[in-house]
């Protein structure tokens, strides 16, 4: 997927969930966020699953950053990027859907969600099963569960 695209939508999630964070009565910003995170799911399943042709032999890189020597640094950190980036909606929705959420619960629901996907890829051969792309995912996860608790901060304060 392409990075700006990416970005683009990105920063729609966020606006999204800002706004259902502020405006919508709490059922509302549930079912808002609940349809949103589902879509999201949807996205996130069709890309680092279904989206991918399955392959004989099973792939798996435990050791970050060493398994993939033929990429060059700019295509790891290009990776890392986006595998951040994708998991950032599910950091932003999970305190609108689940407003008293502490950090370390939102972590652990991030690293999780990226153990499933890292697990059905390995199931199905499909994609690589890497421990940076769980890294990357629980850190946008973690990305998105901050700038929420930031802007519930300025809200608060306006």
């Amino acid at each position: 997927m392409y990075i700006h695209t990416m970005l683009l939508s990105l920063l729609a999630c966020f606006v999204l969930a800002c706004a259902a964070q502020q405006l919508l009565p709490g059922k509302g910003r549930v079912i808002v966020s609940g349809t949103v995170l589902c879509l999201w799911a949807a996205a996130v399943l069709y890309l680092t699953i279904l989206s991918r042709a399955p392959v004989p032999e099973t792939r798996i890189q435990l050791i970050p950053f060493l398994g993939q020597s033929s990429y060059s640094v700019r295509q790891t950190v290009y990776g890392m990027v986006e595998n951040a980036v994708m998991f950032v909606p599910l950091g932003c929705f999970l305190p609108v859907m689940l407003p008293r959420l502490r950090l370390r619960r939102g972590l652990l629901i991030g690293a999780g969600t990226s153990l499933c996907i890292e697990l059905l890829q390995l199931i199905t051969h499909r994609g690589i099963t890497a421990t940076e792309d769980l890294l990357a995912n629980t850190l946008g996860c973690v990305l998105g569960l901050t700038l929420m608790r930031l802007m519930r901060k300025l809200a608060a304060h306006a």
